[in-house]
């Protein structure tokens, strides 16, 4: 009997030992972020982003960032794979100057509960984003698992932008929940949530949206080259959108269900 019982806990032991360790969180003040209100954050976010990506390289398992109090992001933090930005505090954007949060060919990424204001939202394009996860025209791969929930997001350019538009990979397992994102002004800025090109499994559900000077929720289909890549199997419901330019934007997804949205204007737009 002991000997069976050692056998067990010598099996549970080496099982354990295979499954990875959860890192824990990676604080932004321990790479020299003030968070102040007034000190420009951007280079410490930075070296937490890398300080992630770092172990989660080494681990296999997704390493969470999380900050306090008021941050200062003047400039774009790139963000790679296995990267996970928990909301703790408020980031200032002074003036948006491209994507405030840069995700390129990454898997398994997640931005939670992030407070993300941009006082000068800049020119109008997908990349001048609170949140982008763009490809790159070398990438090959199908890439997996993108979470932004529970952000609230004002002021920006644009609010979410998700593309794969270059490269010869994809994107699968996209949720956008939760998130509340609007326009200083009305109308002043554009497409709060964008997802368009080679991106399947699509899951944007009780997000709010309002005053924005284009659409609210839009999927697009972009040609590259001679070839159409299009958004598929996307389910947009549940979702809360008023005063928007344009509320809901379907140009050219595929196999998409639109449903139990809620769709007000509350006066006419320009």
């Amino acid at each position: 009997m002991k000997a069976v019982l050692l056998s067990i806990f010598t099996i549970a032991l080496i099982s354990a030992s295979r499954v990875p360790l959860q890192a824990a969180p990676i604080s932004v003040l321990a790479y020299g972020a003030a968070c102040d209100g007034l000190t420009d954050d951007t280079a410490a976010f930075q070296k937490a982003a890398a300080e992630a990506s770092r172990i989660f390289i080494a681990t296999k398992s997704p390493a969470s960032i999380v900050y306090v109090r008021t941050c200062v992001v003047k400039g774009t933090v790139n963000v790679s794979s296995g990267v996970h930005w928990v909301g703790g505090g408020t980031i200032i954007v002074p003036k948006q100057i491209g994507p405030t949060f840069y995700v390129t060919d990454a898997n398994d990424v997640a931005f939670t509960g992030n407070t993300i204001s941009v006082v000068d939202s800049g020119p109008d394009s997908p990349y001048n984003a609170a949140i982008a996860w763009f490809s790159t025209a070398s990438d090959s791969a199908g890439h997996q698992r993108l979470g932004i929930e529970n952000n609230q997001i004002s002021g920006s350019a644009w609010g979410i932008s998700v593309f794969y538009v270059a490269g010869s990979g994809s994107l699968d397992d996209v949720q956008i929940y939760g998130n509340s994102i609007v326009s200083v002004k009305p109308y002043s800025n554009w497409d709060a949530i964008h997802v368009a090109g080679k991106v399947s499994n699509i899951l944007i559900n009780a997000n709010h949206v309002s005053g924005r000077g284009d659409a609210a929720i839009a999927l697009t289909s972009e040609q590259r080259g001679t070839v159409v890549q299009t958004p598929t199997m996307a389910t947009i419901s549940n979702n809360v959108l008023h005063d928007n330019l344009v509320n809901l934007d379907d140009s050219g997804a595929h196999d998409t269900k639109w449903f139990n949205n809620q769709i007000s204007t509350d006066k006419p737009c320009p």
